[in-house]
């Protein structure tokens, strides 16, 4: 499918993992009637020309929250990459693309050689957001990652500045939220549940 002015359709890719980033640059470049634009290579000029974009959700967190605009503003299609977004692309209310990391890549290059046209066809894709007692705060974020990483409760509440008793009220209400009988087993849930991440090396 050809872009529906015939021209070579310029794709922002944001993605912070550089193998990932790397694997969709080189399959967007070689689909007919698109050319890939890596943002992190680009630098400063990655604003510059663009018509469409592939943007990881969680580079939003990294700065990247200009480009989506940018991206926006061209008019072409924007594709979100969402850690828990859906598996068949799906259009959100400011007429963003979503899709998942386990979406095929032939679709979100169908999305993108389509055009904003392709908005039209997809289904609306809600989120609820509204709070529910499964989330976890800040803090107890903090306490988790802490565990995840080996840390004792005791080391722990050091690294915090707080006492290990406050520690432990954060791990008990952490495993009440996420319905787990152990802190291994939390982890692993907020892992799941894309609560935590893990950093790869």
């Amino acid at each position: 499918m050809k872009p529906v002015n015939g021209s070579l359709r310029t794709v922002l890719v944001v993605e912070p993992q550089r193998l990932v980033r790397q694997a969709l640059v080189a399959a967007i470049d070689a689909a007919p009637g698109l050319a890939a634009l890596d943002a992190v290579a680009s630098g400063a000029r990655a604003r510059e020309g663009i018509d469409a974009a592939v943007i990881a959700a969680r580079s939003l967190g990294h700065g990247w929250v200009g480009l989506l605009e940018a991206a926006t503003n061209a008019g072409g299609p924007v594709v979100m990459i969402a850690e828990h977004g859906p598996y068949e692309p799906s259009v959100d209310t400011r007429g963003i693309i979503v899709v998942s990391r386990q979406t095929p890549l032939s679709a979100v290059i169908t999305c993108l050689q389509a055009g904003p046209t392709c908005v039209d066809d997809l289904p609306v894709w809600h989120v609820d957001s509204t709070p529910t007692d499964r989330m976890l705060s800040v803090r107890e974020r903090q306490v988790l990652g802490l565990l995840a990483s080996g840390l004792s409760p005791a080391q722990a509440a050091r690294a915090l500045d707080i006492t290990t008793y406050t520690v432990r009220d954060h791990i008990k209400s952490i495993r009440t939220k996420l319905d787990r009988p152990t802190t291994m087993s939390a982890v692993l849930e907020a892992i799941r549940l894309g609560l935590l991440r893990v950093e790869q090396a």
